[in-house]
């Protein structure tokens, strides 16, 4: 319903294996800073992910 590519909503939102080169600095680093268990509050950004 949120999804503007087609294919994407489709594949309800799955991209696949996503290199953390690929991804923004701010999710980047909030990701490989945590310490798993923990659950991360949601990340704000831009509008644009890749």
């Amino acid at each position: 319903m949120y999804i503007q590519d087609t294919e994407l909503r489709r594949k309800g939102g799955y991209r696949g294996t996503v290199s953390r080169q690929e991804l923004k600095p701010e999710i980047s680093a909030a990701i490989f800073t945590a310490t798993p268990p923990q659950i991360l509050k949601p990340i704000l950004t831009s509008k644009r992910m890749f």
